[in-house]
């Protein structure tokens, strides 16, 4: 029996750069024709027309997570000078009022002579019962308080300010 003779190096390496060639020829010839057959299938659709209205909106997806934090922004200009000397803060809390069931009271309390109001409210003896129709500045260094009682039985409250000698407040 013969022995089998392997081919030569320069064989191999002859026969590995005919296939890599003819491989890259069928690619090349399927893209050619993959392009040919683009070109032809706009040229059948003819100019393209206006554009259509746009479609409706989709629904939002989830809100995505938090991006990290930015660079701190320049350090601003420096701000006014406050008052000079100590300012004081003054809670001034007004009498108790008694309001029916089912009924409506208003209370206003004033700031001492030379203080400002800054903010105000109502103290409900109880832990519900009162709607607060209105709390705000009254316009005259005092606070307002308009409260209706919800309740079937009789409530009380206080209405307060808080007061400050700030020269300026705004």
């Amino acid at each position: 029996m013969s022995k089998l003779k392997l081919p030569s190096p320069a064989m191999i390496v002859a026969c590995l750069a005919l296939f890599a060639a003819m491989g890259g020829t069928g690619y090349a010839a399927g893209q050619l024709a993959h392009e040919a057959s683009a070109r032809a299938s706009k040229a059948k659709r003819g100019p393209r027309g206006k554009r259509g209205p746009a479609g409706p909106a989709g629904v939002q997806g989830p809100q995505g997570a938090i991006g990290p934090r930015g660079d701190s922004g320049p350090k601003g200009d420096r701000g006014e000078i406050g008052p000079a000397g100590p300012v004081e803060l003054r809670y001034v809390e007004g009498p108790t009022v008694t309001v029916a069931a089912g009924g409506k009271e208003v209370e206003q309390v004033f700031c001492p002579s030379g203080f400002h109001d800054t903010g105000g409210g109502m103290i409900g003896q109880a832990s519900f019962g009162f709607n607060i129709a209105s709390s705000a500045p009254s316009g005259n260094n005092a606070w307002i308080v308009d409260v209706e009682n919800v309740t079937g039985s009789t409530q009380k409250f206080n209405a307060y300010v808080v007061c400050t000698t700030a020269t300026s407040v705004s």
